[in-house]
């Protein structure tokens, strides 16, 4: 299957991919096909692109990768949402911000996407309490890390 994106202009996809949204993710609750790209070789950031929307497109990112302590309440019902009982079938990724400069780059660790790429059903989760913010900073500026 073809799809048009701004990113990578015209790809093919294989359909078994497309990840399944069945709520949409804030702001776009009525695109609900997506599916995950590479971004390049060793790139841990990934593209999360909708299928039917070709200018939609989210960078999202395993949050373990900069917050090792990140950890989301996943209820049974979330579970059972994402057709599964095994919590080890989610993949758990953030909503990533990249503004001009790379220091500013945030991650929405509130809003994380909820994966089962077995099902290939996903949804965002909308964490609560206050533990985490919408922009949480990814990189830290040099001159602010301590030497020891």
């Amino acid at each position: 299957m073809q799809i048009n994106t701004i990113r990578f202009g015209t790809i093919d996809i294989d359909e078994n991919k497309i990840v399944i949204v069945p709520e949409g993710i804030i702001g776009f609750p009525d695109i609900k096909r997506y599916v995950i790209l590479d971004m390049g070789e060793d790139i841990h950031f990934k593209l999360f692109q909708a299928v039917d929307e070709y200018t939609l497109g989210f960078v999202i990112i395993d949050p373990l990768l900069f917050k090792p302590d990140y950890k989301v309440k996943i209820r049974m019902e979330d579970l059972h949402s994402l057709n599964t009982d095994n919590i080890n079938e989610i993949v758990t990724m953030v909503i990533v911000t990249i503004p001009d400069d790379p220091y500013r780059m945030t991650a929405n660790l509130r809003g994380p996407l909820l994966i089962n790429l077995k099902s290939r059903l996903a949804k965002q989760q909308i964490l609560t309490e206050d533990t985490y913010t919408t922009r949480h900073l990814i990189i830290s500026r040099p001159e602010l890390i301590q030497m020891e």
